[in-house]
């Protein structure tokens, strides 16, 4: 879904109107993009730290209710948020290179946790498209846990066959939590693994 501003009544309704499906959020999404990258070059060179800054940054309950419904996902953009992960004002990410002769378990990052707060955290990977089995699963698939200050699982990540990993958590204690991805499968080189954190 994709809040427009509407100052000409054009599509009826008020001054900001909800609509959704590809055609608002492709090129809402595409501008997101772009500003990030205009944050930081780096991202440039890392879409998967752009796609996982994207997941963390959006906001959740988009149908009401307080359930995840269709048209929910991890929720509806918001490039005011996304811009402060970018920043590191409101957050953090980072990538990195990953081969699937990489270990199979990798802690990404260790970062500072607010007992109380709550925390939104992707993983996001590449796929070769030319992978023989592509239209049917992606090239790889990795697993994510998060671990809090004493080491005991706060929340997981575990979705079958797609390109990315999300969670949302509220830090049970204040510390280290630590965001480790797990190998499941690996048929063909992701070449590209980053991870990003939004402070609620």
């Amino acid at each position: 879904m994709t809040t427009l501003l509407n100052p000409t009544g054009a599509f009826g309704g008020g001054w900001f109107d909800e609509r959704y499906g590809t055609s608002y959020a492709v090129p809402a999404a595409t501008g997101v993009a772009a500003l990030l990258m205009h944050r930081s070059a780096y991202l440039t060179y890392y879409p998967t730290a752009l796609k996982a800054i994207m997941l963390v940054s959006s906001y959740g309950d988009i149908d009401g209710g307080g359930l995840v419904g269709p048209r929910d996902g991890t929720g509806g953009l918001d490039a005011d948020r996304a811009d402060k992960v970018a920043a590191g004002t409101q957050g953090g990410w980072n990538g990195g290179d990953y081969f699937c002769s990489s270990p199979a378990v990798v802690n990404l990052v260790t970062f500072d946790g607010v007992a109380g707060k709550w925390y939104r955290v992707a993983i996001s990977w590449m796929a070769n498209p030319n992978h023989a089995q592509a239209a049917q699963r992606p090239s790889s698939d990795l697993d994510m846990v998060v671990y809090g200050p004493s080491g005991g699982t706060v929340a997981m990540g575990a979705a079958k066959d797609r390109t990315w990993e999300f969670v949302r958590f509220q830090a049970p204690t204040t510390g280290g939590y630590t965001i480790q991805s797990q190998r499941v499968r690996c048929d063909s080189d992701p070449k590209q693994l980053s991870w990003a954190v939004y402070v609620e």
